[in-house]
Formats: structure tokens, sequence, C-alpha cells
């Protein structure tokens, strides 16, 4: 694309940001705004179409707007919540807690959403992965367990103001399933319990789990 080109693309909108067309055909909108330190930092999004993009760079100039700083670091969600995990709930929760939350992590967060921006982490692509789990044989439960690690980790991400809401929290899951539940394997349960075995209720738990 030429800078000719680009220039025809662009749209300015309210006189403070603009919108222009990829090469690859993906609109682009962009704009600085405040961060949490207080520097200035270009925000930018994407949208197939123009409207799509002009509409995510309203918001975010809206957010901008109203006093709600941007990020200074962008994370991807797997290495935020590998941070939460080291950085806060290792140090504030018990071992069981903290173990329970790790395999969650590891085993089902990390790999089903982990490469997403966790700015961009959206409420239809937690419901997304949520009905999948159900979908793949796990029980309610066992993914009401996941959804609560995940708004666990995005509470504390919106506590540092990193991200402005909780999508988990408006994801839904039904009361109750019918048809086959799968609970955890036998693998699955030794792990957890081998993480949990200086845990003065690791009796209890081996009992819950196994029992």
């Amino acid at each position: 694309m030429t800078a000719s080109q680009t220039t025809r693309n662009r749209r300015r909108i309210n006189g403070d940001g603009s919108v222009y067309k990829r090469q690859d055909g993906y609109w682009v909108g962009a704009f600085y705004a405040r961060t949490v330190s207080g520097a200035r930092k270009r925000v930018v999004v994407y949208g197939k179409t123009l409207d799509e993009a002009r509409n995510k760079l309203r918001e975010s100039q809206q957010r901008a707007s109203t006093g709600i700083p941007v990020p200074d670091e962008s994370w991807r969600l797997d290495i935020y919540l590998e941070y939460w995990l080291e950085h806060i709930v290792k140090q504030n929760r018990r071992p069981a807690t903290y173990a329970l939350y790790e395999m969650i992590t590891r085993l089902y967060l990390i790999p089903g959403l982990g490469k997403r921006q966790l700015s961009q982490l959206s409420v239809p692509a937690v419901q997304m992965f949520l009905n999948q789990r159900l979908e793949a044989g796990d029980s309610v439960r066992k993914v009401q367990i996941m959804r609560t690690v995940l708004s666990a980790a995005l509470t504390r991400a919106v506590r540092e103001e990193l991200i402005v809401r909780n999508v988990a929290r408006l994801a839904e899951l039904p009361q109750s399933q019918r048809g086959t539940i799968r609970p955890w394997s036998a693998d699955e349960a030794k792990r957890f319990l081998a993480a949990a075995k200086a845990d003065p209720l690791y009796v209890a738990l081996g009992a819950a789990l196994l029992g």
C-alpha cells in the first residue's frame, strides 16, 4: 500500500484518532491516551470492517475520556496467569488452593484461552471456551471451577487497572447438566494430591477426590 493510498483510507473521528485499512484487509483504529504511569501511549484496535474498527475506537476513546487509564504493558493471558499464580495466589492463599488453581490454569485455561491478549478477552470468547469444555464431557461443577479461577485472576487484573471489567463473571453456565459427566481422571487427581501433600487438609482432599 502506497503512502497516498494509506492517506485516502484514513478517516478522522471527532478530530482525535484515525481509522485506516491495512493491506491484509483489516481496519485499524488508533489514538493516543494516558497510561497508568501517566505516559502517552498509542492505543490500537482492529476490526474486519470499517464500522467495527470505528466502534472499537470510539469505545476506547470514551473509556479514556472518563479517566480510565490504559495499561503500560499489553499482557497476553497466559503470561498474566503465570504472574498471578506466582506473585498473588502463591503468596496469599493456602497451598491446596494454589495447587488447584495452578492445575486448572495449566490444564485448561492456558491451552484454551492463553494466546489471547488480556485486554481483548471478551465475554463471547470465555463463553465459547466454557461451552466447549461442557461439550467435551466436563461436569458443570468442574467448568464452574474453571470460571472461578479465571474470574479470580481477572478480578486482580481489574484492580491493577489492566482491564476495565471481569468478563468471566458475565459468562453463563447451566445449573445442572444431563448426560455423561466426566470427573477428573485418576492421573489428574493424583497430580493435584501430590501438589497438596503438605497441606493440613491433605487427607480430606484425598477422601473427597478418590473416595
